[in-house]
This record gives structure tokens, sequence and C-alpha cells, in this order.
């Protein structure tokens, strides 16, 4: 019996001590952490871009409107078709103009009436060539038979065949500046012609004709033919006033069209106006003016397919660029009510410090001051860490 009375007591010490140790652990905060299971990042620097997102409209970056000129006469033919691709200085559409059309065939006429007296002049002169030939070989033979009177007769023929030839030789002359005369008259009149028709100043696509317009003139008259650049695109749209003290030609785009969501393209702003919208689209209730807008363009530069006039999109304008900045996960913040911090690994020992943040993105948040690069951050801090806690490994080869 008292034998089980002291294996009872020294249970109950033993059990005592265990109760004890247990109290002893949870009670009293950690000193140390396992290395093992620390989930750490290498501070490397990266480029951040600070934006600000704005909406536009797909635009071509020429076109051209035609409009018909009733002064010029009625229209008699158009030369190209929709959807057709042109360039410069293609014919568009020409005027009708009766009047050149009677003078151009008079003139038609003349010149074949002119080619047929100059071939028979020409005919004529070959044939007093012939003759006068002929007529010096008879008179050298006269002479040669010493008949005078033969010899006579023939050298008045003579004489008579080469007045003949000069007199050939002035009317062909006079035919050839009539000719020439009525080329510069046929010039002019084709010149005249030529202002019949349009042509393009640009290289694009015909994307509009319209050939009601030329029945709808008067002060407000509307295109014929409308010509759009081909494939290449700018964007027009609009930033408040409180956005342009940021924005400024040069800035790096990235655009974004709503039809085409998981697509993008790169640009540039081009430009940026200082004269802003009409008032009343920055009207509000009552006729007080509440955000005034200024119109800006932005320049496609990448060449890539898919974007069409009309399109609308998202506009990220790239207003700030930090080299070399320290940018931390989510994961590695601890936030209290007015600051933030992270565990950075140093020396063995965990080093709270106490970070200013600046730009976020989908990444993290940037760090300006408080960490710099190639130290070693801790991620998913546990709440009861302390500064300058041990960090401790159960591996044998550390």
């Amino acid at each position: 019996m008292k034998k089980a009375l002291i294996i009872v007591g020294v249970a109950a010490v033993i059990a005592t001590l265990i109760g004890l140790n247990l109290y002893m652990n949870t009670a009293q905060p950690a000193t140390s952490v396992q290395a093992e299971l620390l989930e750490t990042m290498v501070v490397e620097g990266e480029t951040l871009h600070d934006s600000l997102i704005a909406s536009g409209q797909v635009v071509p970056a020429h076109f051209e409107e035609v409009f018909f000129d009733p002064a010029l006469g009625e229209l008699d033919e158009i030369l190209v078709e929709e959807g057709q691709e042109i360039e410069a200085g293609t014919p568009l559409f020409r005027y009708k103009n009766e009047q050149l059309d009677v003078q151009l065939q008079q003139l038609d006429l003349q010149n074949k009436r002119l080619a047929l007296q100059v071939e028979d002049i020409t005919q004529q002169k070959k044939n007093n060539e012939r003759e006068i030939s002929e007529t010096r070989r008879k008179l050298q033979q006269a002479r040669d038979e010493q008949n005078e009177y033969e010899a006579e007769r023939l050298q008045e023929l003579l004489n008579q065949l080469e007045r003949e030839k000069e007199q050939l030789a002035l009317q062909e002359r006079l035919l050839q500046l009539d000719q020439e005369e009525q080329k510069v008259q046929r010039q002019q009149l084709k010149n005249e012609e030529n202002k019949l028709v349009v042509t393009s100043r640009t290289s694009g696509i015909v994307t509009k004709i319209d050939e009601d317009a030329v029945h709808r003139q008067g002060l407000e008259p509307t295109p014929l033919i409308i010509i759009e650049s081909a494939g290449h695109y700018l964007i027009q749209g609009t930033i408040s006033e409180y956005d342009t003290v940021h924005v400024q030609t040069g800035q790096e785009v990235i655009i974004k069209p709503k039809v085409l969501a998981s697509e993008t393209w790169k640009g540039q702003v081009v430009a940026v106006e200082f004269t802003p919208q009409s008032p009343a689209d920055g009207m509000g209730m009552g006729g007080e003016a509440q955000i005034t807008y200024y119109p800006f363009t932005v320049e496609i530069t990448e060449d890539k397919p898919g974007l069409k006039h009309g399109y609308h999109v998202s506009v990220e304008i790239m207003t700030d660029v930090r080299e070399q900045a320290v940018l931390l996960p989510f994961e590695a913040f601890v936030e209290t009510d007015e600051e933030e911090y992270v565990y950075v690994l140093n020396e063995g020992r965990l080093e709270q410090r106490l970070v200013t943040t600046g730009l976020v993105n989908e990444k993290g948040k940037e760090v300006t001051s408080g960490v710099t690069i190639g130290e070693t951050v801790v991620l998913n801090p546990v709440d009861d860490w302390t500064d300058g806690m041990e960090v401790v490994s159960n591996d044998p080869a550390d």
C-alpha cells in the first residue's frame, strides 16, 4: 500500500512538471523563428510607370473630303469605287462641259483637214522634184545636141518648176505653223478638260461615295467622296484640366480597344491642345462649368493589324517613369493604423523596417524609403514577430 502511494506521488510530480513546462512555452513570446519556415525575396531594381487613364477613339491619320462644285459643270462620271485603295493623284470624278467637248471635236476635224493638206503638199513636192530632175536631164541633152530652141524652152520650164518648188515649200511651212498652233490650242483645251477631272491629294482607301451630295449644295455641302489613310491611325480623346498638368508630348501610351480586351497597342502622345472643347461640353446643372476638357492626340507606333476607324479605346498614358525602383509584393507589408513596415533579414535576425510607399500597381507597392536594392525581405510576416528576432535553422548543414 505504501509502495502504491509513492508511485502515485511520483506520477503527480511528473505531470505537474510537464504542465508547467507547457505553460512556460505558451505563455512567453517566441524569441526565434525557424529559417526553413521563412519565405524571402532579394530586392531587385525595377522600372515603374506612373500613369493615368483616358478614353479615345480611333481615327485615320489622314483623310480627305472631296466636294462637288456645281460652278464647274455637271457630274459626268465617278471614276473610283467604295473600298478601292488609291494613290495620290488618282482621278476621282469628272465634270461634264459640253462646250469644251465641241471645241475639242472641232479641233480634231481641223487637224485631220490639215493632215490631208500636208499629205497633198508632200506628194506635190515629190512630183515637182521628179519633174525638175527630168527637165534638167533633157536640158543637158538639148545643149549637147546644140538645139538652142529646145534648150531655151526647157530652161524656162525648169525656172517655172523651181518657182513651184519654192511655193510648195512655203505652203508646207504654213501648214506646219497651222498644225503647231492647233497643238497649242488643243493643249489649252486639254488643260481645261483636266480641270474637269478631280484627283486625290492623298493615298488611302475610298470609304464613302455619296452621289446625292451633288444635289445637296447649299450652306453646308456634304462631301461627294471621302478618302481615309490605309492602316495608319491616330487616337483622339480628351483629358480633364486636372490631367493636363501631367500629360505632355512624347510620353508613351498603352492602347486597349474595348472590343478587343486582350489586345494592346503601343503609342505616343503627339499633341495636347491648349484650346478646350466647347464650354457647353463641360457644363453642369444650371449652366455652370464643372470640368474643362482638352483634346489630345496619340500616334500608334506599333505596326500591328486589328484596329478599325471608330473603335473606342482606353488610353493609359505613362506620365512618369522610374528606373531602379524598389517594388515589393503586397504580402511583404505589415500595416498599422498610420504606418507600414516590412521585415528584412539582416545577419541572422529579423529587422523591422518602417517604410514609405509610392506607386501601386498589380504587382505590389513601390518603397521609396526603408529598403534598398540587394536586401532580403521576408514575405507573409506573422503577427507575433518582433524586431531583432533571431532566425535559427534546424538544418545540420547550417
